[in-house]
């Protein structure tokens, strides 16, 4: 706007300097030759040449000047219109983008409110488990049935020795020791704790009894937090709408995530990045850990993973 204020002012003088000169040049005339109109045609011959060969010049330059000074406001308003539409384009993006995110965390909170887990009674079974209740659990109240299988069923199985992580061969030819191998990660005299095989063993166990009820939650979680991450927004925008998500998560659905993440199989290759990025267990409590001290060995991985 400016620019074309200062380009109206140029032109406005650069008029008022040829109507001047032209003023001038006739003054000039009038001055020498008197104001008596000649019925010569040879005077009016003279006077047009006179005319012409003076101002002619002054015009034709100001004229040129006038060109360059067309130019570059048709520039300008060309380029303020680009911007006009690029702003218009990012704020149909940034809505397009909002409406896209909204969606997704309406579905996931309905996928939360179809999960459903039926009881087992306590007559049909000889132990106490977390399975044993009456009726059918659904929305948050499954997830954290759920997590008290993962923490109290599948840990007592491991006390019981169902889980023997005792051949270190074994150990080290896990899959989570493979998936390293495979990208160059240089792990060293630091093996990675036997206990990350033992969590995924059980893990596995879990999600084969109950991966048709939890799993599509899991996969709705990672794409939401996927598509925020790919999506043509600022870093700190995107920061934003993936607390949004985070704020909205149990203690109960941070642990499950939080082991579905340590697991090659399921979120340890493109989740537990994501994770990592946009601090998704900030607030994971250590009494919703099978282990409390379980956290480290998910600081553990990401280490190494973020220095492969």
């Amino acid at each position: 706007m400016n620019n074309k204020k200062s380009l109206l002012k140029k032109d406005v003088l650069s008029i008022v300097v040829v109507v001047v000169l032209s003023i001038f040049v006739i003054a000039q005339y009038v001055i020498n030759f008197g104001t008596e109109l000649s019925a010569n045609n040879a005077d009016w011959g003279t006077f047009g040449d006179y005319i012409g060969g003076t101002l002619n010049p002054v015009i034709a330059g100001f004229a040129f000047y006038w060109i360059i000074q067309s130019y570059r406001l048709q520039k300008d308003e060309l380029s303020d219109t680009r911007k006009i539409l690029q702003y218009q384009n990012s704020v149909l993006n940034k809505q397009n983008f909002e409406s896209t995110f909204f969606q997704l965390a309406s579905l996931l909170n309905e996928i939360i409110k179809n999960l459903s887990l039926e009881g087992m009674p306590e007559e049909e079974s000889d132990d106490k488990s977390p399975l044993i209740f009456s009726g059918v659990v659904t929305n948050r109240k499954c997830i954290q049935k759920l997590h008290d299988i993962l923490k109290n069923v599948f840990l007592h199985g491991y006390a019981r020795g169902d889980y023997n992580t005792s051949n270190t061969e074994s150990v080290n030819q896990s899959p989570l020791i493979a998936l390293f191998d495979a990208h160059n990660s240089k792990i060293g005299e630091h093996r990675l704790s036997p206990r990350i095989v033992i969590i995924n063993t059980i893990y596995d166990d879990f999600y084969n009894e109950y991966g048709h009820i939890i799993g599509h939650y899991f996969r709705t979680v990672y794409n939401i937090i996927k598509f925020v991450d790919i999506a043509n927004i600022e870093e700190n925008e995107k920061k934003i709408y993936t607390n949004l998500i985070r704020a909205q998560l149990s203690k109960f659905e941070l642990a499950l995530l939080f082991y579905n993440s340590l697991n090659p199989k399921f979120g340890l290759v493109k989740f537990l990045p994501l994770m990592k990025k946009y601090d998704l267990l900030t607030h994971l409590e250590n009494e919703v850990l099978v282990y409390p001290d379980d956290r480290d060995i998910w600081n553990e991985i990401t280490y190494k993973i973020s220095t492969k």
